[in-house]
């Protein structure tokens, strides 16, 4: 019975692999576009909050939203952790305008996004707590650590609320993809044409 099992499974074994050679294999996937977009870190985030864990929940909503504007491709949180780790930074604070290039680099990024949390947390209201998110973002040039773009924004959980209440945020996760999507929206990465309008209006 056993050299006839084995036979049998041999049969069905070439079966099987004949059957494969006559599928239709799909050709792989054509390069996404994101492959030709610029490379965007977001930095850790200095944190000025109460909480600990601010900067790592905060980078990876905006990380998240960031990759959503389809303007660039983000660099993973862990590559950027240890990067930091290897050059003994601890957040965005302790990245210096001279140290920019150097850090992008290692990143092999175009573009850095560093920023500060000032707040993360919950606030007492009339109506009881509600939860309080503020952060500043400014975006940094690879080449020469220049601010390209910034933004600074501090929402609670009852800035959107409505009649009886309807709107109001309780989730500081909740809140904290809002003041993502509100800070990034119409968010974009600046041309050769703004780098020159710039240069021109700094001479």
């Amino acid at each position: 019975m056993r050299p006839r099992a084995r036979m049998l499974a041999a049969t069905l074994l070439l079966v099987g692999l004949s059957a494969g050679c006559g599928a239709h294999v799909p050709p792989p996937p054509p390069v996404g576009l994101a492959s030709s977009l610029p490379r965007v870190a977001l930095l850790p985030l200095e944190n000025l909050s109460t909480r600990n864990d601010a900067s790592d929940r905060l980078s990876r909503v905006f990380v998240g939203v960031l990759g959503e504007t389809r303007v660039c491709q983000t660099v993973q949180p862990g590559d950027v952790d240890q990067v930091f780790m290897e050059l003994r930074i601890r957040d965005a604070n302790g990245v210096t305008r001279e140290r920019v290039p150097e850090v992008a680099r290692r990143l092999d990024a175009q573009w850095l996004l560093a920023g500060t949390i000032l707040e993360y947390g919950s606030v007492r209201t009339a109506e009881g707590e509600v939860p309080s998110v503020g952060i500043t973002l400014r975006l940094l040039d690879a080449r020469d650590g220049r601010t390209a773009w910034s933004a600074m924004r501090v929402i609670t959980g009852d800035d959107h609320e409505g009649l009886f209440g309807m709107g109001r945020v309780r989730s500081l996760d909740q809140l904290s993809e809002r003041l993502a999507r509100t800070m990034l929206a119409g968010f974009r990465l600046p041309t050769a044409q703004d780098s020159s309008a710039t240069a021109g209006a700094r001479r």
